[in-house]
């Protein structure tokens, strides 16, 4: 006979207990556990409370998950701020003249050739192989050496003496030496209070255009030469006004004036963004071989140059570099084609961020028609016209002496004024729009709001858990305990054996089998019976069953 042992119900009684949730419930700072294991009140007010407090927490837990979704999308928020001050930091001016080679410095010839070069320069594909060989051919044994278009527009390009009449800074006579030469696609450009060493930077102390730059221009109209303007018969002044450390985009952004007219370039202010670096922004900043200072438009420039010069092995001349100038066949067979593919890949924009702080200057503009009859011998007397006019008339220009005076100041003068109208700045400031502090703070208003919990609550929550954890490694070794005495009892019990005789085992001289009986007193379920051993008897059964 087999008798089955019992399972000790006492851990199933303690593995249904609430006595530690109920403890937590009575200590915690949390609002609503209490109230669910208060035995004093009803199952329905409790069940009540229950609910509520399961909404409140999941509540919490659906808020908190947002705020870290929004920490770790990393917003921004934009701030705007104006700050009027007594002085400004007056802006770069860059000057281009919309003809860039005089007609009294080249002859027919040089005309002919320059118009194969400017051309290919603006990717021109018909132009016959041949004759690209012979305009090369043609400026080689001019020059006796290579053909470099921006050392060559140097010379005899638009120059600042020529085109500068008049100049004055904030009542003071200013004059050539105050502008530096820069070549872009208009040829040689002129800027004034770009960045120099010579020269320290201009600071505007008043509004108004008393207080500002004023030029008077000569675009020397009688030296155009109309056969290297290539579809543009502009005539006039292209002028940019931009930071002194910003190149100017004078395709992109640049201001025409025409000949007879007084501009007046009123800036509001100074424009400046501030960006965020990643992973906030988009902005940063790389150290440039070629230019001084970083902008977007020059590092742009600067890979495009090292690509060309890695692909093609010169440059863009109208680009600084090491290499040497490309030649108008090296421009259309290897420069033009390997800048598509490189632009068409998108690689230019990905190496050149934008910069983290962006200068900006949005003029008005405003023009007036000159000169007036009474004030034409006025103006030419004050500024020496007379010379000027029967100069061009000398210098073989398309001026004779029928042309009056008020007729060549309408053909070839340009009057400009730059100046802040007002002295404030406008700050654009892209921000964090969130940090960890707030992070804490926004998930300490959440739990308080839903749990009335605070920075402690979250503490004591924790020591539940190690509570709770501790509590479960206890049972589940009790639990493990218990299952090994089972197994020892019935290890131990199965030693225990009877003899069974039968009529079978005397015929074939064969030892009589065993009945495995454990007959247990009622004390053997305990842990001292369980270490003394079961107390047993074996029973021997003779004769058949």
């Amino acid at each position: 006979m087999i008798m089955n042992n019992s399972p000790d119900d006492s851990d199933d009684i303690s593995l249904a207990s609430f006595d530690l949730e109920e403890h937590f419930a009575n200590v915690t700072s949390c609002h609503g556990m209490i109230h669910i294991f208060d035995h004093k009140t009803s199952f329905l007010r409790r069940y009540v409370w229950g609910i509520a407090t399961f909404v409140a927490l999941t509540s919490c837990i659906i808020g908190c998950i947002q705020l870290l979704q929004n920490l770790l999308s990393h917003p921004t928020n934009i701030s705007v701020k104006i700050h009027h001050t007594n002085k400004m930091l007056f802006p770069a001016v860059t000057l281009c003249n919309f003809n860039q080679i005089s007609r009294t410095l080249i002859s027919a010839k040089d005309i002919r050739h320059l118009n194969t070069v400017l051309s290919a320069y603006n990717h021109d594909h018909t132009i016959p192989k041949s004759v690209l060989k012979e305009t090369e051919e043609y400026f080689k044994s001019k020059i006796h050496g290579h053909f470099d278009f921006s050392q060559y527009n140097k010379e005899i390009g638009l120059q600042k003496e020529d085109l500068i009449l008049s100049c004055t800074w904030n009542g003071q006579k200013c004059g050539p030496k105050n502008f530096t030469r820069i070549f872009t696609s208009y040829g040689n450009c002129y800027t004034f209070n770009g960045d120099s060493s010579k020269q320290a930077l201009l600071q505007q102390h008043g509004r108004g255009a008393a207080h500002g730059l004023s030029l008077i221009l000569n675009i020397e109209q009688y030296k155009y030469t109309p056969e290297l303007m290539l579809g543009a018969p502009n005539v006039g002044i292209r002028c940019s006004i931009h930071y002194y450390k910003s190149l100017p985009r004078m395709e992109s952004q640049g201001i025409a004036i025409p000949p007879g007219a007084h501009a007046y370039a009123a800036i509001p202010g100074t424009e400046i963004t501030k960006y965020q670096k990643k992973p906030w922004g988009q902005c940063g900043y790389k150290k440039l071989k070629y230019y001084k200072y970083y902008s977007m438009s020059a590092c742009l420039h600067e890979d495009e140059t090292l690509y060309a010069e890695s692909v093609c092995h010169c440059r863009d001349p109208r680009l600084p570099g090491k290499e040497k100038a490309c030649s108008p066949t090296q421009m259309l067979e290897c420069l033009i084609p390997a800048m598509a593919r490189y632009r068409e890949q998108g690689k230019n924009l990905s190496s050149c961020p934008e910069v983290c702080e962006r200068v900006e200057y949005v003029p008005q503009i405003s023009y007036a028609k000159i000169p007036s009859k009474i004030m034409a011998e006025e103006i030419a007397l004050k500024y020496g016209l007379h010379n000027v006019r029967q100069q061009a008339i000398s210098g073989g220009g398309l001026i004779d002496n029928s042309t009056s005076v008020q007729q060549f100041i309408r053909d070839n003068l340009v009057f400009l004024d730059v100046f802040f109208k007002n002295l404030y700045n406008t700050t654009t400031t892209q921000g964090r729009g969130s940090s960890f502090l707030q992070f804490l703070s926004n998930v300490g208003g959440q739990i308080g709001l839903f749990i009335g919990g605070s920075f402690l609550s979250v503490l004591e929550i924790v020591e539940y858990v190690f509570d709770k954890l501790a509590q479960q490694r206890s049972r589940y070794r009790r639990k493990t305990g218990q299952n090994e005495k089972a197994e020892w009892k019935k290890m131990y019990a199965s030693s225990m054996i009877v003899h069974k005789d039968s009529d079978d085992c005397r015929e074939t001289n064969q030892p009589p089998p065993y009945e495995r009986t454990l007959i247990q007193s009622d004390d053997s379920d305990s842990t001292e019976g369980f270490l003394n051993g079961p107390k047993y008897v074996h029973v021997h059964k003779i004769g058949k069953e």
